[in-house]
């Protein structure tokens, strides 16, 4: 999964393997999450998932994940709009050139996967969202962070951030607690409850809405909250492209410091993996270069899903080996869960972008461009070709010449190729 670079007449050329970047999971969004993701959460007595990470503990046997939108009424926003969004992404690429019998095969394969995947996601939200207004538990971390509940098998689920202390946590509720279990207080308003969780122990609470089994699981690795402004999180997986600015985002460490940034760009990214699975790619940016979890200061960071990778550990151990053995262009990732407005979207992986700049591609050419091999979808790009080399196609993705030199490590990833660069 290494990064392979070579300056070839004035060329920056970059191969990805698209495995990197592709999901291969076709359940729907709560599997995904909980049966690839829980393992970086601690519990009891659960079924152990099989990954050998180190930072891995066991999870309760089924697992349990799923994704809401919040406060808002159950049925916003869950319009066919979504599914038609996501199904003309996919179909984008037929718009340039001629397409080959096997290429419009592989197309409509694309277009059919594309459209079953969003709408399997809208059912899974709606069904959510209907679940989980009956009770509405949630708990705030030490870092004012609000996690929302889930439900799954009739569990009520929350995934603590790294920073929420389940000696002494509160849980609020949208109805009164009637009963608790033994040790724990309801408050004198009746709609919160506080006590000593045991991550991965189930416990019956009573409301007025009826007792419901909750449980309570914990991050053991960083923690990532994104908070969004003015959009939600299936408003960004609409389209990939768009740009929303002014978010904020809070990244906790597991030795407690912490990083919080406002005026947060979010953005999606991925082809396949966009197109094609529930479990999607992100790309955030910060108004100043930052380091993250150790790794060199950026502005511009990648929440990888590795969606393909049951173990997920494949990415981070592809990276560390080439580390290893003296590789010159690897990128540095680190583990992270994390959480949009609250709600729990899995375990991902924050990657160094692919980009001209200061420890990242420092080039000397003034005429260096990036390219990326991608033989799925370089027929929607602006420019493309064929190499043999490479045996496939190559678009441009950024070039130097577009960015101020003296700046360059500055530059927008996002910057657009002259006509005739290439």
């Amino acid at each position: 999964m290494k990064i392979m670079s070579a300056v070839l007449a004035g060329a920056v050329i970059l191969s990805q393997p698209a495995a990197v970047y592709a999901a291969a999971d076709t359940q729907d969004y709560a599997e995904a999450v909980i049966e690839e993701d829980a393992g970086s959460f601690a519990s009891e007595g659960g079924e152990d998932t099989g990954s050998s990470a180190d930072h891995y503990e066991e999870t309760p046997g089924e697992g349990t994940a799923s994704f809401s939108q919040g406060d808002q009424n159950i049925y916003d926003g869950y319009d066919s709009s979504y599914v038609d969004a996501a199904a003309a992404q996919a179909a984008e690429v037929s718009g340039s050139g001629d397409l080959t019998d096997e290429e419009k095969e592989l197309l409509g394969i694309s277009n059919e996967t594309a459209y079953a995947v969003a709408e399997e996601q809208v059912e899974a939200q709606m069904v959510q969202a209907a679940e989980t207004a009956v009770t509405g538990f949630t708990v705030t971390d030490s870092a004012g962070n609000t996690v929302r509940e889930y439900v799954r098998d009739g569990i009520h689920y929350i995934f603590a951030t790294n920073c929420t202390d389940l000696s002494n946590m509160t849980v609020s509720s949208a109805t009164v607690f009637t009963s608790v279990p033994d040790g724990f207080a309801i408050s004198e308003d009746g709609t919160s409850m506080t006590g000593a969780f045991s991550p991965g122990e189930t416990v019956t609470v009573g409301t007025e809405a009826g007792e419901f089994p909750l449980c309570v699981m914990q991050s053991t690795v960083p923690s990532l909250f994104i908070s969004l402004n003015g959009t939600t999180l299936a408003e960004i997986q609409k389209d990939k492209e768009i740009r929303y600015k002014d978010n904020a985002i809070t990244l906790t460490s597991v030795d407690g410091s912490v990083l919080s940034e406002t005026g947060v760009e979010v953005k999606g990214r991925g082809n396949t993996s966009w197109t094609n699975w529930s479990k999607k790619g992100y790309q955030i940016k910060l108004q100043k270069k930052k380091s993250v979890l150790g790794m060199k200061d950026s502005k511009t960071w990648l929440l990888i899903p590795a969606s393909a990778d049951a173990s997920l550990m494949k990415n981070k151990v592809a990276e560390e080996l080439s580390e290893a053995i003296g590789h010159a262009t690897v990128q540095n990732c680190e583990y992270s869960d994390v959480w949009f407005d609250g709600e729990y979207v899995g375990l991902y992986l924050i990657f160094e972008k692919v980009q001209f700049g200061k420890d990242r591609i420092e080039v000397s050419d003034d005429n260096a461009v990036l390219v990326e091999r991608d033989n799925a979808y370089y027929r929607s790009e602006d420019y493309y070709f064929q190499d043999s080399v490479c045996a496939g196609y190559l678009h441009g993705t950024e070039s130097v010449r577009d960015c101020d030199l003296a700046l360059r490590h500055e530059c927008d990833p996002g910057s657009v190729l002259e006509s005739g660069r290439l």
